[in-house]
């Protein structure tokens, strides 16, 4: 999947992408998963890292097709990272792993106070599971908004009636959210 990823981003020139083939959560550690099965219909995109579905339930509940073998996954906090400047946007789909990526990304977020795009199913569901979102609240004084069907957008600064866009504290309303 990894070597799709740089695929795209180099057809794409994507110039100021920069890849790492690792997923996000709140510690170092080696994880090792199935591979998705690429040879096939299948929704790779939808793979979980941690607490993987058994092969068997992947195919029945979600669709899923892995490979016999096992790959090594090595999972590493965001605060882990050096970035050139301040980060602005966070965009996060790691199914059911959101919490983890932001536990590990506390500096990150307290610090440069991003926008986050998030999908997050389980608010969706019903009745609604707001664990991130309050999470979000609770840690980062961050509000999190639907914006599009599973996802989320989460910005800091005060709470905001519903149907409006939350609004960053530096009073910047992403384009896509302006009336």
């Amino acid at each position: 999947v990894f070597q799709h990823l740089n695929a795209n981003v180099a057809l794409n020139g994507l110039s100021n992408v920069f890849t790492h083939n690792v997923a996000l959560g709140t510690e170092n550690k080696v994880l090792e998963i199935f591979s998705p099965d690429l040879t096939t219909w299948n929704f790779p995109s939808a793979i979980r890292v941690d607490d993987q579905y058994s092969r068997e339930k992947a195919s029945l509940d979600a669709n899923l097709k892995y490979e016999q073998r096992r790959e090594k996954v090595y999972v590493r906090p965001l605060d882990s990272f050096e970035f050139g400047g301040p980060v602005r946007l966070i965009k996060i789909d790691v199914e059911f792993m959101e919490l983890q990526v932001i536990l590990g990304a506390r500096e990150t977020i307290k610090r440069d106070r991003p926008l986050m795009w998030v999908e997050n199913e389980p608010y969706f569901d019903e009745p609604p599971n707001t664990e991130f979102v309050d999470t979000m609240y609770r840690e980062f004084g961050y509000v999190c908004k639907p914006v599009a069907r599973l996802e989320l957008l989460c910005a800091p600064g005060k709470k905001v009636k519903a149907g409006e866009a939350p609004e960053h504290e530096d009073g910047v309303v992403p384009n896509g959210f302006k009336r």
